[in-house]
């Protein structure tokens, strides 16, 4: 079982997140062997990381522009994407640093890594959460319609 084999590593590395509160964050539990699970914890993390990032690249520069990506980068004035991006820098810095450690393959700097990007995640989700809400609104209110049919052609 996944618990068990964390909570040993937890004993070892007291740094580690509490078993818990890192599964409802990345949902460990779902990693399917107890081989190599600092790794895969890490990598689960990185997933999380790499779809947001994907998500708010294409808030910031949309390329093909498909309609969602019109339409969502709309949603934003000029200050908001200076923020996203400010926020974007900071998720791809600890995207990069948990990549990096793919090719270290370092026990203790994975717990290190998986500690601080905890740490980072638990402030940033609350950051970005807004952005989200502020889409979801977006996605609710009535559209243009001239503009959205001189993007459909």
């Amino acid at each position: 079982m996944i618990k068990d084999a964390y909570d040993k590593l937890k004993k070892k590395y007291p740094s580690l997140p509490e078993f818990d509160e890192i599964n409802n964050e990345f949902e460990i539990e779902s990693i399917e062997k107890e081989y190599f699970l600092l790794r895969n914890v890490r990598r689960a993390i990185a997933d999380k990381f790499e779809g947001l990032l994907s998500n708010l690249s294409h808030i910031l520069q949309p390329e093909n522009i498909s309609i969602c990506e019109f339409y969502e980068f709309r949603c934003f004035d000029t200050d908001q994407k200076t923020k996203l991006f400010t926020f974007f820098k900071q998720l791809r810095c600890n995207y990069l640093r948990l990549l990096k450690l793919d090719i270290l393959l370092d026990d203790a700097k994975d717990v290190e890594a998986i500690s601080e990007v905890f740490k980072f995640w638990k402030k940033f989700k609350l950051v970005l959460v807004p952005y989200f809400d502020d889409l979801e609104q977006c996605w609710a209110k009535e559209y243009d319609k001239e503009e959205i049919l001189g993007y459909l052609g």
